[in-house]
């Protein structure tokens, strides 16, 4: 699998040091959608190689961060358990939360849904949050092994709709295969399908994964940013999530050996 090496219209002397991002991402996380929308623009800009990789987020909670689950039972509890002293959604932080990720949709022109909305479904006997994405993230590689980065892209931006737009049951074959009509993979169906749940493609998903574990990330987006030559001078750079892109795009610049602070840059 090749990265998504993205060329740049900043000027950088010839001696330039190389830099590399791998951005670990889950489609079914609505912070990494805003991420994803993103990152190809900001490696372009900076001249930094991109590195997409398809991971499986709950297998990484399940090591580094099983608080999560608690948590996030507690911030959506269903409706129905709302009581003068349990009153669900209506905690300051978890209103915030929800127009946080309206305010950041809106910015992007991305029409994702909200959390609460995708997740209390479950309790009027749809598809809520989580879902599995092991077969939505398998798709991924296929795409991306099958026909390459461009087309690894149009199936994450479909898996991403299919999640957080339409709110659609992800781990249905039915599903799948509208994800793969949208991204009009040239792939035939059948073969896409199978692909799935070929050993190489299985084993690419759980190499993804235990790299995040083994480099202590515990969320999705994980990014890592570093001198693949080894180049003295600049230690990786390990972030998550949607809301550190400024820092992301700043250690780009600075692994690429130019300016890089705010100051520096204005």
């Amino acid at each position: 699998m090749n990265p998504l090496c993205c060329n740049s219209n900043t000027k950088t002397p010839k001696t330039s040091p190389r830099a590399l991002c791998e951005f670990y991402f889950d489609t079914s996380s609505p912070w990494t959608y805003l991420a994803f929308s993103r990152i190809q623009q900001i490696a372009k800009r900076t001249g930094c190689e991109l590195m997409l990789k398809p991971f499986l987020v709950g297998a990484v909670f399940n090591i580094n961060n099983q608080a999560l689950y608690t948590a996030r039972d507690k911030m959506f509890t269903p409706p129905s358990a709302a009581t003068p002293t349990n009153p669900a959604m209506q905690l300051p932080k978890n209103i915030w939360m929800e127009h946080d990720l309206r305010h950041w949709s809106d910015f992007l022109g991305l029409n994702i849904k909200s959390m609460k909305e995708r997740y209390q479904q479950r309790f009027n006997g749809k598809p809520g949050h989580p879902i599995s994405s092991v077969h939505m993230l398998r798709g991924a590689l296929v795409a991306q092994v099958e026909e390459g980065d461009d087309a690894m892209v149009r199936y994450a931006t479909a898996s991403f709709e299919a999640y957080w737009v339409e709110l659609l049951d992800v781990s249905e074959k039915e599903v799948l295969h509208g994800i793969w009509n949208k991204a009009k993979l040239k792939t035939p169906w059948p073969v896409f399908w199978t692909r799935m749940k070929d050993a190489d493609i299985k084993q690419a998903l759980r190499t993804n994964t235990q790299e995040v574990i083994d480099r202590g990330g515990f969320g999705s987006p994980s990014v890592y940013i570093s001198r693949p030559n080894k180049e003295k001078g600049f230690q990786e750079f390990f972030t998550w999530g949607n809301d550190r892109m400024e820092l992301i795009e700043a250690h780009m610049l600075k692994a690429k050996g130019l300016p890089w602070r705010f100051q520096s840059r204005l």
